[in-house]
């Protein structure tokens, strides 16, 4: 199954909400960002995985529950996210 176009980042972003995994209910990407201390002029550059409108993963912080693997899961995709240092 082809995938169509996974990540999205910047300000846009912030206000959607979802459920991280294992939470009891949703949250706002701003929410999640604020909590795990990721500084203000940061921010925009925190890259979201996203399908069919829904986030998968905030990178490096937060996985969604609707992206939990389960009996049902077929395929994988295994991704990874690096901080360039010099950027910091």
């Amino acid at each position: 199954m082809p995938l169509e176009p996974l990540c999205g980042f910047g300000a846009g972003f912030r206000a959607i909400a979802f459920t991280p995994l294992g939470a009891a209910g949703s949250r706002k990407v701003q929410d999640i960002l604020i909590d795990a201390r990721v500084p203000k002029w940061c921010r925009d550059r925190v890259v979201l995985v996203v399908r069919d409108h829904a986030i998968l993963w905030v990178a490096g912080l937060a996985s969604a529950e609707n992206a939990r693997i389960g009996r049902d899961t077929r395929a994988v995709v295994r991704l990874s996210v690096e901080t360039d240092p010099g950027e910091l």
